[in-house]
């Protein structure tokens, strides 16, 4: 009897490991699958831009450097190339701090015209706005979206 116990237990473990060890290999390759879908992703969340002023010469950010700007690790321009002007965070619901409803309009349709004022006005200001309500302005310069590189995706901490 005891025999057959140690035969069952044994085969027991034996499909439990493989169970196991058929579970780590799929995730493994759900882990693959995933990090190989990031070479492809924007850096910037997509239907969203973010906004500068003209006079900012800043064209180009790191995937870490925007996450440091909103983060308020960086507080300068000229930590990532720029002039020496303090950065200014502007979301959309900073909208509502700003402006009345009735400017904005019942519909948010006077939104864009105030996200644009508000940029335009502040030499400093980073704004992560929906693309639709600032689509076609040139009064405003844009950060260039570009895809996330391979060597951040493997080497990156973040």
């Amino acid at each position: 009897m005891k025999k057959w116990i140690d035969i069952i237990a044994k085969r027991i473990f034996t499909v439990s490991g493989f169970v196991t060890s058929i579970a780590i290999v799929l995730i493994i390759a759900f882990l693959f699958a995933e990090a190989v879908g990031l070479f492809s992703q924007p850096i910037i969340e997509e239907g969203y831009v973010l906004a500068l002023n003209k006079q900012n010469n800043v064209k180009d950010l790191s995937a870490l450097e925007i996450k440091d700007i909103f983060d308020e690790e960086i507080t300068n321009w000229k930590e990532v190339g720029g002039n020496d002007t303090p950065i200014t965070v502007f979301r959309l619901e900073d909208l509502d701090k700003i402006y009345t409803e009735a400017e904005l309009g019942d519909e948010y349709q006077f939104a864009g015209d105030k996200i644009v004022e508000q940029v335009s006005g502040n030499p400093g200001m980073i704004a992560f706005v929906p693309e639709s309500l600032v689509e076609g302005r040139t009064e405003i310069s844009y950060i260039d979206d570009n895809t996330i590189p391979v060597k951040d995706v493997l080497l990156g901490v973040e």
